[in-house]
């Protein structure tokens, strides 16, 4: 520990009754949200693992109003049906009722859009989002955070949806997937989180925002620093490994762990 005051840019953690900066275990409890004062419209393009998962805790707090958009099929219904289910051993077993929708049109414009569609689908689906930004006289533009693999998604990103986002650099580091139709599995690891940030390195009001609202939901969230090599940097390092393991997974025909 550097014995500084710990900042935004640092990390957000996630927030409990009784314990600002606690993690939680495995034995715990869900927490008890704390929401933010103002509610944030947060469209989520995904809903499998990384989506389902991320979405499906920011969709029980407060501070969140969630939309689902997801492609037609028995995940989509099974969480029309009967809302969707996280099964964490961190978080706790949960069911939330949840709007989940195929078309972005059907939506309206939103604070932020978390995609999280696989990347060879990014090209694709990232033209159809356009009916989720807000105009150009609406204030602070939407903010646009991609959740996946690599580093061209941020590109994408922009060239599809213009001046009127402001897409960020993102990732994430969770193991979920789809259990069954409805049912998202979350197994960890110890240090899921999500980060975020502006590839300049600022933290307009939206992100910092988006940012104590994962913590609200009981995620760990951090927006790396500028001096750290902000959000560019944190990308580049987890594209590196996942370079090292796939490599090594294609050439013996393991999976992760095996």
């Amino acid at each position: 520990s550097t014995g500084r005051r710990s900042r935004l840019s640092d990390s957000v953690k996630p927030r409990r009754a009784g314990s600002r900066r606690r993690h939680l275990s495995a034995s715990s409890s869900p927490p008890t949200p704390t929401p933010p004062q103002h509610i944030m419209r947060i469209a989520v393009v995904g809903a499998g693992g990384v989506g389902g998962f991320f979405g499906g805790m920011l969709a029980r707090t407060a501070g969140a109003q969630v939309t689902f958009i997801a492609r037609a099929g028995a995940h989509h219904s099974a969480i029309v049906k009967d809302g969707l289910r996280i099964v964490s051993a961190e978080h706790g077993d949960f069911t939330q009722s949840v709007r989940v929708v195929e078309d972005a049109s059907s939506v309206g414009a939103v604070d932020a859009v978390l995609v999280c569609v696989k990347e060879y689908s990014l090209a694709a689906v990232a033209p159809t989002l356009t009916p989720l930004l807000h105009g150009e006289a609406d204030g602070e533009p939407t903010a646009v955070v991609p959740l996946l693999n690599g580093m061209g998604a941020p590109e994408v990103l922009e060239a599809a949806l213009g001046a009127r986002a402001r897409v960020l650099g993102g990732l994430c580091k969770v193991f979920a997937w789809i259990e069954r139709p409805g049912v998202i599995a979350h197994k960890g690891p110890s240090d899921t989180a999500v980060l975020f940030g502006e590839r300049s390195g600022g933290e307009p009001p939206r992100v910092r925002a988006l940012a104590e609202l994962f913590a609200s939901a009981g995620v760990v969230c951090k927006v790396p620093a500028r001096e750290e090599g902000g959000i560019t940097s944190a990308m580049w390092r987890k594209f590196i490994g996942i370079a090292a393991f796939s490599a090594v997974g294609a050439a013996t025909r393991a999976t992760l762990g095996a």
